[in-house]
């Protein structure tokens, strides 16, 4: 009972208050994922990206309505429209960038959910253990993890309350974030004419 109406209420939320709630999940998730770098002493490679160059990444749009906020917030229209013209021909997430040294990501604030667990992150295997979900690179140096991790599927359960229908199905990458800036465009479109 309590389940469904949380849920029915999250459905009914604005697009703003949406934003927020994924944002604060995202908070969360970086606090934890900071403590857990600093009590270990671990970090990703400096100036890899690999993981960004997956080509079977996959996402939800829910979890990159802040990057799209971001970029129609900030008239990043350039941005936006090298992403339509390119997202055919790309495997990888379109906001990689092998010159940017800060994650290699155009918009590494706003990245999605995906983005800031890979590689600090577990999930409990079918023997009910803990085990990393990381690089094949960071793999042989990272410690046995305990409960400071954070388990992937927690946070992803707690993203699919906010909306369902905007958290299933998990798409490629690039398909979640073009859905995400066309939901986004849209609603600022109807917000100005209404």
């Amino acid at each position: 009972m309590f389940a469904s109406f949380f849920i029915k209420t999250h459905i009914y939320m604005s697009l703003n208050e949406k934003i927020i709630e994924v944002c604060s999940i995202f908070e969360e998730v970086d606090n934890k994922i900071i403590n857990l770098k600093n009590k270990y002493k671990i970090n990703c490679i400096e100036s890899c990206g690999e993981c960004c160059m997956k080509d079977n990444i996959e996402a939800t749009v829910l979890e990159f309505l802040p990057a799209a906020n971001f970029l129609l917030q900030n008239n990043n229209e350039d941005i936006i429209d090298h992403y339509y013209q390119q997202t055919e021909k790309l495997k990888y997430c379109i906001f990689f960038n092998p010159l940017n040294n800060n994650g290699k990501c155009n918009i590494y604030p706003h990245r999605g959910l995906i983005c800031r667990l890979f590689g600090f992150a577990g999930r409990i295997n079918k023997n009910n253990e803990l085990e990393a979900i990381t690089c094949a690179k960071l793999k042989y140096i990272f410690p046995k993890y305990n409960e400071d991790v954070p388990i992937i599927h927690n946070y992803y359960l707690r993203l699919s309350t906010i909306d369902p229908q905007l958290f299933l199905p998990f798409l490629p990458i690039n398909k979640a974030i073009q859905k995400s800036i066309e939901i986004v465009s849209l609603y600022y479109r109807f917000k100005k004419t209404g």
